[in-house]
């Protein structure tokens, strides 16, 4: 029964300066987007349903207000006895204040530096905060990070390879499984979450002592009631933590899985 083990430290990376770069472009795409297509079906006094002339208001109350109110009618359970009274509620302030909405949107429209210069804040927001955005994770312009690597090597994304560092250690030699056969589907993207909070918590305090070994017992508690009952019957996961680490300040993930 062969054994496998992979040690990968965590280092924080962030995102790169050109990823920022490439969410400044797409937002500004996604603004051009907006604009016209505000321009185009809310805005031109052209009704895109009946094809007649009409107010915006009115255009805004038919295409967007009803259906929103109709569809909203679906999720009200219909036995209760205000039913109707909360359906009619929404309609009625979501319909009467789409003057309000349709004022917004035109004036947008006419001041497209609103739009530019809130992009631009966000930009300086996403970089101020590009260390701990995605964090623990990294991405394809830097490298991924530990916790990317880790997840990664146990749910089959061979891809991982490409991005292994000197710092990351395989036994025997690398290896990728699937360790939840198909349900790898919906639990990778759960390990990724818990592992970010996790770390996360560790940057926010500092990677303060009595902290880190609560978060480390937390996610302990995690792997052994979540994900042991989901590995495939030719595994055994025998452990998957978090520790503290000699070339990582935030600490390193440690997988260590026998071949059955």
């Amino acid at each position: 029964m062969a054994v496998l083990r992979l040690v990968t430290p965590v280092l924080l990376t962030g995102i790169s300066d050109e990823t920022v770069d490439i969410w400044l472009n797409e937002s500004r795409k996604g603004k051009d987007s907006l604009k016209n297509a505000l321009k185009s079906e809310f805005l031109s006094n052209k009704h895109p349903m009946k094809g007649i002339n009409t107010d915006n208001v009115t255009i805004a109350r038919d295409v967007l207000a009803k259906p929103a109110g109709y569809s909203f009618k679906q999720i009200i359970n219909p036995d209760y006895p205000e039913s109707d009274f909360i359906f009619w509620k929404h309609l009625g302030k979501t319909c009467f204040n789409m003057d309000l909405w349709v004022d917004k949107m035109e004036w947008l429209v006419e001041n497209i530096d609103y739009w530019e210069n809130r992009i631009i804040e966000g930009k300086s927001k996403y970089e101020e905060k590009k260390m701990i955005v995605n964090i623990g994770c990294g991405d394809r312009k830097i490298g991924l990070d530990g916790i990317s690597i880790a997840v990664n090597s146990i749910t089959g994304g061979l891809f991982v390879k490409r991005y292994i560092r000197p710092i990351d250690y395989y036994e025997p030699s690398f290896w990728c499984i699937n360790l939840f056969g198909f349900k790898s589907q919906y639990i990778k993207q759960e390990i990724m979450n818990k592992l970010r909070k996790c770390f996360y918590v560790i940057y926010l305090t500092d990677c303060n002592p009595e902290i880190f070994q609560q978060v480390k017992s937390h996610f302990n508690r995690y792997v052994e009631n979540r994900l042991k009952p989901l590995v495939q019957s030719k595994y055994n996961l025998i452990s998957f933590e978090i520790r503290e680490s000699e070339k990582s300040k935030w600490g390193e993930i440690y997988i260590c899985v026998e071949r059955v």
